[in-house]
């Protein structure tokens, strides 16, 4: 069993291919130089101005501890930080503990970006 994390964007208006372009250039990037497992992201098929994330971690503890480090580095803080935050309105999470091949599944059906 691994977490894995759903994390839903609501974009501000008109701002999805912005956001969809800033997230392969320069977030996927920083998240792989990370470690984080980005099983899957990409917008809404249905409105435009929402975004998905899937992120795999081995534990809770270990998604808390990789994400505080990432969120806290010079990387992610001089970095995209400021654009992505200001192109979207909010965001939910929801983290639970799922069979690898739900993991695999998912990585599996979206479509490359």
């Amino acid at each position: 069993m691994r977490a894995l994390e759903i994390r839903t964007f609501r974009l501000k208006p008109g701002n999805g291919q912005e956001f969809l372009k800033t997230y392969i250039a320069e977030c996927v990037p920083l998240l792989a130089s990370a470690k984080m497992d980005l099983v899957a992201y990409g917008p809404s098929q249905i409105d435009p101005d929402s975004f998905i994330v899937f992120r795999a971690f081995d534990s809770f503890e270990h998604s808390q501890s990789t994400q505080d480090e990432f969120y806290a580095s010079d990387a992610w803080r001089l970095g995209p930080r400021e654009r992505i935050i200001a192109m979207y309105e909010d965001y939910h999470d929801v983290t639970m503990m799922v069979e690898e091949n739900l993991i695999e599944a998912i990585r599996a059906g979206f479509p490359r970006l």
